[in-house]
């Protein structure tokens, strides 16, 4: 995988700071990720929640979505619950 070299060096957490809205680049580097992802997140309806600011094209993110996206990531096998559902049958 290609390393992300279009944000912020990775010392600096935009989740450290008290900002309640992160920007796409924020997010990419909270989560590792081109901004470029998290658009193709946004057109897929995956990722965490966003908000469009009012009377223009910005798209924000609020701090507790991410953490709680983040949170609702956490895993503790790697089989996915489809993969289970298919063994079950």
């Amino acid at each position: 995988m290609k390393k992300n070299t279009n944000h912020a060096p990775h010392h600096e957490n935009p989740l450290d700071t008290n900002k309640p809205l992160l920007t796409t680049s924020e997010l990419a580097v909270v989560l590792d990720t081109r901004p470029e992802t998290q658009e193709q997140w946004r057109l897929k309806g995956i990722g965490p929640k966003f908000i469009r600011l009012p009377g223009s094209r910005l798209i924000r993110y609020r701090r507790q979505d991410v953490l709680d996206y983040i949170s609702g990531m956490t895993a503790v096998s790697s089989t996915t619950e489809a993969d289970q559902v298919q063994e079950a049958l």
